[in-house]
């Protein structure tokens, strides 16, 4: 499902819902937990992981895919409000379906749950005819069995003000339009960082300079990496004291020239849940607030484990008719696609990097 506000585009996800498992410790229930062990990796919208993001989920228009969401508690989905919304106002509760556990839309699994709606709760600020209060809640029929593949995400309960996250790095998942500008059959996540507002206005005056309020936020990629059309309603997550907590929904972009697409190029504005807590509240289990810390320390970049112990420095020795010989099997060499010749030699320290001079690359290393 697409919708469109002269020159930007809602962008529109239907995000398979990931359900959690939610423990009873103290009278809480546990959240931004995850419980399957997997590598953080970082690239411009990779596959994710069965497990990595269990509080994704995704939303459905009479089985047809439409956007993302996140699981808040036992039988409620947090997403935009544009996701639930058609012409004629809130779209019948019969008409969706909501997924969790599953990170590929043509592919069910094991971790598959899949619900009918009881009700569907949309911000009353907001209207078809504007972008605030892009803010929903759909009540499922019945509760979520959380698995080590289905959890819920934190909600955030810290410092809401946004300058507790500008400049830094959260993540999105979710199904959106890829390079070929379809739907992704799996489930992608990329590495967005948060701007300040007065930057993201002047990348699109006449989208964000008439749009932007206070309870949304912008965020980019690096080049070419955005949300885009099927990821409405996604969330951007955090990282903090081990837990995982949903700041942000993904809510619209500007237009790519002419079309309905969105413009991978220019920033995606984000709805700011910190500024809806109270509002959340109304609807939800309590016992899912958490308040652990008063300090906000977040881990802004997931980081892809860069040394094994077991196995790195680790010689191998090469035995023939006369000798023995030893190899670093650590040293590699760099060369050009342009060049038959090796430029320099680098030292491999994990699975994915190497590290070698700075004057080994040309273009600040984007070669």
């Amino acid at each position: 499902m697409r919708c469109s506000l002269k020159r930007f585009v809602l962008v529109l996800a239907l995000l398979y819902l990931v359900p959690h498992t939610c423990g009873q410790e103290d009278n809480h229930l546990t959240c931004g937990r995850r419980k399957v062990k997997t590598q953080y990796y970082i690239h411009h919208g990779v596959n994710a992981r069965a497990g990595h993001w269990p509080w994704h989920a995704t939303i459905y228009h009479q089985n047809k895919y439409a956007c993302g969401g996140s699981i808040i508690d036992e039988s409620t989905i947090l997403t935009a409000s544009h996701c639930v919304y058609l012409e004629s106002g809130v779209i019948s509760k019969t008409r969706v379906s909501v997924h969790v556990g599953r990170i590929n839309l043509k592919e069910s699994s094991e971790h598959t749950q899949t619900f009918d709606v009881r009700d569907i709760i949309v911000h009353p600020g907001f209207s078809k005819d504007s972008i605030i209060k892009d803010i929903a809640l759909i009540k499922l029929s019945s509760n979520i069995t959380m698995t080590k593949y289905v959890q819920p995400v934190c909600l955030w309960t810290m410092d809401s003000k946004l300058d507790t996250i500008v400049g830094r790095n959260g993540t999105i998942v979710g199904f959106g339009s890829n390079e070929h500008n379809v739907v992704s059959d799996q489930l992608k996540q990329a590495l967005i960082g948060v701007m300040d507002p007065l930057t993201c206005i002047a990348t699109d005056r006449d989208v964000f300079g008439t749009h932007l309020t206070t309870d949304i936020f912008c965020g980019k990629g690096q080049t070419g990496v955005s949300a885009c059309n099927g990821d409405s309603g996604g969330g951007m997550f955090f990282e903090t004291n081990g837990k995982w907590y949903v700041r942000g929904l993904v809510s619209f972009s500007p237009e790519r020239g002419n079309t309905t697409l969105c413009d991978p190029l220019k920033p995606t504005a984000y709805t700011d849940v910190a500024k809806y807590l109270n509002w959340i509240k109304q609807y939800i289990d309590q016992r899912v607030l958490t308040y652990d810390s008063d300090v906000l320390d977040i881990d802004y970049e997931e980081k892809l484990r860069l040394f094994n112990f077991k196995t790195c420095g680790v010689k191998v020795s090469q035995v023939d008719n006369y000798n023995t010989s030893w190899t670093l099997p650590w040293v590699g060499y760099v060369t050009s696609q342009h060049e038959n010749k090796h430029r320099c030699v680098v030292t491999l320290i994990s699975d994915w990097y190497a590290v070698g001079s700075a004057d080994c690359f040309e273009n600040n290393g984007v070669e």
